[in-house]
């Protein structure tokens, strides 16, 4: 019983699941060479058990990750992903990851709870963006130390901790990269930051803090920002590196080298999602994830923050392979911007196969859920799938979920007849324009693929309908402007950045529709 020769990832139509006996049928979506020319049966991993009654009443398409033959011509994937077209965002997924254990449920619970704006949401966002603008700044220090003229080069990163890992001296024969012929501020401009766009990038949701509404607040809330703002600075300056690892491992990141915010999606898994921060080097694709939660572990990172990094691990290693020399071999580690002076604020996390086993698992139950909810065919249908919403069982939930799903309880117990009739269609509906949204519909003429068309129609399908232009050049790049060029609108948003500098990208649409509309259904009950 060995791997089988062929791709380490079957595409395959379910045909029949008996829930009876287990017995799940299914065949290859197109022929390849290696794979069963015909109908195979496929036993399920213990992890994936729940995907049978989603199969038998969906006949979706699967894919089988490292098809292993048994005897009697059966097959054996090492994982199982239902429908894996349908992405979903890995924040969705890694929240059901606590520390009693992985919830299912609670991703589906979660879509229908209203969206809050909190102290803490507010402080993350911008701790995020304090995170880009130094990774930024230290970047284009390293830049312009990179083209300054040599004498003052070698004081300008003395100064600044940006030499390379690797001691080489910095190149000085790239002259066009200097700003007015003086070097940058050593430090990136904090108060400044605070004074000309802190409230510039947000202004409602900070204006509605209650912060704003006291004497006190609002110099309380810069002093949390410049709290995390040291801690940020000093996790840079040292390169991110966790004190536990060792080797290889203790090499400090490259500022020219990180990518800030890039943006994939895993067509195998059907997981989408942006990372706060990746760092590539020869050794491999390192992963920093961005957290200021209120509350530090003293240990190991909070369960579902280890999820979140293990998820988006399995994305790199989708899009670039797991090797051994690139995504496979690199570092994963969660930033606590909150940390205190005597805590490591970088925590290294390892890869757990088996907790990765129960996430996709997880996942293969919300979307097995939502198509469900797309295909039924009444109040009754829609009532019954959501059961975990609509009668939530709370002594499994985590206790930070325990009182909003009790809200939701009892907001639907309150309503009326009407009210639960027009809930349960508008759902059914979402569900259907969700599903729509990601996977098209092959029925409709010229319809695009949805957001899968992306990777599942041809070029010349692409064409046709225009979601393909391929013939557009950059002209022009002004991404790392400063604020005050094209009169005062600032760098304009592109993909591109000048060698040295550090780079971020933009991804696909995430799923937001889905659950923002299910919010507001909430809230009309």
């Amino acid at each position: 019983m060995q791997p089988l020769a062929a791709a380490p990832t079957w595409r395959v139509q379910v045909l029949h699941a008996d829930l009876a006996t287990g017995q799940l049928t299914a065949e290859m979506s197109a022929p390849a060479d290696g794979c069963p020319a015909g109908p195979f049966d496929v036993d399920l991993p213990p992890a994936y058990d729940n995907l049978l009654p989603l199969a038998a009443a969906l006949h979706p398409v699967l894919h089988l990750v490292g098809p292993v033959a048994q005897p009697g011509g059966r097959i054996r994937p090492r994982r199982v992903v239902l429908e894996p077209d349908y992405l979903v965002n890995v924040t969705t997924i890694a929240e059901c990851a606590q520390a009693s254990g992985t919830i299912p449920e609670w991703a589906l619970l979660n879509a229908f709870l209203p969206d809050e704006t909190s102290r803490p949401l507010v402080v993350g966002n911008l701790v995020n963006m304090l995170l880009d603008e130094e990774v930024s700044h230290a970047a284009q220090q390293y830049e312009w130390a990179a083209g300054a003229p040599a004498d003052n080069a070698g004081s300008q990163v003395e100064n600044s901790d940006l030499a390379p890992a690797d001691g080489q001296p910095l190149p000085t024969d790239n002259p066009q990269l200097t700003l007015d012929n003086q070097p940058l501020p050593a430090e990136f401009d904090l108060e400044g930051f605070f004074k000309r766009r802190l409230f510039r990038s947000n202004p409602l949701t900070i204006s509605a803090l209650p912060d704003f509404q006291t004497r006190t607040g609002v110099p309380e809330l810069l002093g949390d920002l410049r709290r995390h703002y040291r801690t940020l600075r000093a996790s840079r300056a040292q390169g991110f590196i966790a004190g536990s690892r060792t080797g290889y491992q203790q090499q400090p990141l490259r500022v020219a080298d990180c990518f800030l915010e890039p943006s994939f999606l895993s067509a195998t898994y059907g997981l989408q999602g942006r990372l706060d921060l990746l760092h590539e080097s020869p050794t491999g694709y390192d992963i920093i994830e961005l957290k200021s939660s209120t509350k530090v572990p003293h240990g190991e990172p909070w369960s579902n923050h280890a999820a979140q990094a293990q998820l988006y691990r399995l994305l790199l290693e989708s899009v670039f392979g797991a090797d051994g020399a690139t995504a496979g071999r690199g570092r994963t580690s969660i930033l606590y911007s909150n940390a205190a002076p005597d805590q490591a604020p970088v925590r290294r996390v390892d890869q757990d196969a088996e907790l990765v086993d129960r996430l996709l698992s997880a996942r293969n139950q919300l979307v097995g859920t939502e198509l469900l909810l797309a295909r039924a065919t009444g109040p009754g249908a829609v009532a019954q799938l959501l059961a975990p919403v609509l009668h939530p069982n709370l002594a499994a939930l985590p206790p930070f979920g325990k009182a909003k799903a009790e809200k939701m309880a009892q907001a639907w117990a309150a309503a009326d007849p009407v009210e639960r009739a027009y809930c349960l269609e508008m759902t059914r509906f979402v569900a259907r324009e969700m599903r729509l949204t990601l996977l098209g519909d092959d029925a409709r003429p010229g319809d695009a693929g949805g957001q899968a068309g992306l990777w599942r129609l041809p070029a010349a399908r692409k064409h046709q309908n225009f979601s393909l232009l391929d013939g557009l050049e950059l002209s022009e790049d002004h991404s790392n402007a400063p604020d005050t060029a094209r009169d005062g609108l600032g760098p304009t948003s592109s993909s591109g950045a000048r060698p040295g500098a550090a780079k971020s990208t933009s991804g696909p649409a995430t799923r937001s529709f889905f659950t923002h509309s299910v919010k507001l259904l909430a809230l009309s009950c």
